[in-house]
């Protein structure tokens, strides 16, 4: 009985042993077949054209085209953005335009970013002295707008008693003429006063007299060489070193020395020959700035208390007050550029009580509520001053000419010209030209060239010429 059990039990195990190694030899022949029947694909099927999608199939390469409008960049943002047409073929964009048609500058365009700069070449800023008939007696301190026509110059600091003057002349660039400006009832003579074009007539107010701080002005019409004054009440107290700007309505003056240093402000608005006193929401201080932005406000930065110097400031809104400007900015200084180019004022220079400064930053008021600040960069900037003329001439900011070295002795006659761009911007040198070295001139942008007349030169001589540097352009 048991053999037989052992051998009933032990057929189906030889059996299915017997099933197992033939299933085993079948798939083994299967994929021996595969093996030798299916093609392999190359070691790459790539045809480098970023408009196909690239496979392999029983050993056979595809390229199927991608759908149009798919990006093919090369990576090159100057040459425009490449798109794929559907049909396997990389289409040309449109490349950047760089020439701004300007034979005075040097047109290029970043890869990476594709942003424009048109760095301008230093010789093509040449100067041209000024004539010197009838123009005014030499001078510093004194004040220059321009009114559309003609660069208006008055008072400042003369070499003869009483030391100050209220005279002043009218230069026209188109005739290359001066005309004096009448003295039948303009403001009493002064120098380090205010002095902005209205649209219409040049308003001056403040400064120091003969003897004492103005608190007086006028309102000068070219037009008709007259002179009217300004009422008294409601007037601040006579000042100089104050910040002040022309905001398309009104002047805003802000701090100042009279004597003492000085927290108060106020607004004189010709239409209604009204003062208006205002609280800019600052500690007291001179040698700060005032820059009328686009929209009416007015960024007030920087300055010293004579204890110390400041980097803080606000923008004012004549309507609802002052809001502090955020944190970030240059550092402490006074006498500072203060320049507004499009939408964005510049701040550049000045001087903290060491050494003088070169360097500065942007101050965007667009950039949340107490704006933004981007430094600006320093290769290609001018040397360290203070005391220099600047001004915006459309696509630039202009520095020239200031003082450095111990006690601001070293008189500058260079500048340079920066130019913004999405990349950061470049300083182009404005070179030495026959204009001479000087501090605390007075110049003005017309549009088309810079005016630079007067000012202090070596051994502290008033000077009394100037020149004009035709900035040339398309």
């Amino acid at each position: 009985m048991y053999d037989a059990h052992v051998r009933r039990s032990a057929a189906p195990k030889r059996a299915l042993a017997v099933a197992t190694l033939a299933v085993l030899a079948l798939v083994g022949a299967v994929m021996a077949c595969s093996e030798e029947t299916v093609p392999e694909c190359p070691d790459s099927c790539a045809d480098f054209n970023p408009c196909t999608i690239d496979h392999c199939v029983d050993g056979t390469c595809f390229s199927d085209p991608v759908a149009a409008g798919f990006s093919c960049s090369d990576s090159d943002a100057c040459n425009g953005v490449e798109v794929c047409d559907g049909n396997a073929t990389c289409l040309a964009g449109e490349a950047v335009l760089t020439n701004d048609h300007d034979p005075c500058t040097t047109d290029a365009c970043d890869p990476t970013s594709g942003a424009v700069t048109h760095e301008r070449k230093a010789e093509c800023v040449v100067w041209e002295a000024l004539p010197s008939a009838g123009a005014p007696v030499a001078r510093d301190h004194h004040s220059a707008v321009w009114t559309g026509t003609e660069m208006l110059v008055w008072g400042g600091s003369i070499e003869a008693e009483p030391f100050v003057t209220n005279t002043g002349a009218a230069y026209d660039p188109a005739l290359r003429t001066w005309r004096e400006i009448s003295t039948v009832g303009a403001p009493a003579p002064r120098h380090s006063h205010a002095a902005v074009w209205t649209g219409s007539r040049m308003l001056v107010w403040g400064g120091y007299g003969a003897s004492a701080y103005e608190a007086s002005g006028g309102l000068y019409d070219p037009a008709t060489d007259t002179w009217q004054s300004i009422a008294t009440a409601g007037a601040p107290t006579g000042r100089t070193d104050f910040a002040y700007a022309w905001n398309g309505a009104a002047l805003l003056v802000s701090g100042g020395l009279g004597p003492g240093v000085l927290g108060d402000g106020a607004t004189y608005t010709p239409a209604t020959d009204a003062w208006a006193p205002i609280s800019v929401g600052l500690s007291p201080r001179f040698g700060h700035t005032a820059t009328a932005l686009s929209d009416g406000r007015v960024l007030l930065w920087g300055g010293t208390n004579l204890f110390d110097w400041l980097n803080d400031g606000v923008v004012f809104d004549p309507s609802s007050g002052p809001t502090p400007t955020a944190s970030g900015g240059p550092s402490h200084r006074q006498s500072q550029a203060a320049v507004l180019g499009g939408d964005v004022v510049y701040v550049w220079g000045g001087w903290n009580g060491g050494p003088y400064l070169g360097d500065g930053s942007v101050f965007d008021p667009s950039g949340g509520p107490g704006g933004a600040w981007t430094p600006m960069p320093d290769p290609g900037a001018p040397t360290a001053r203070t005391d220099f003329v600047s001004f915006w001439t459309g696509d630039e900011l202009f520095v020239w000419g200031g003082c450095a070295g111990e006690t601001c002795a070293t008189l500058l006659g260079d500048g340079a010209l920066y130019r913004p761009s999405a990349s950061g911007g470049a300083w182009t040198e404005i070179a030495l030209g026959d204009l001479a070295p000087r501090r605390d001139a007075a110049g003005v942008w017309t549009g088309d060239r810079a005016l630079i007349w007067g000012g202090r030169g070596q051994g502290g001589k008033r000077l009394g010429g100037g020149a004009e540097s035709v900035i040339a352009g398309p």
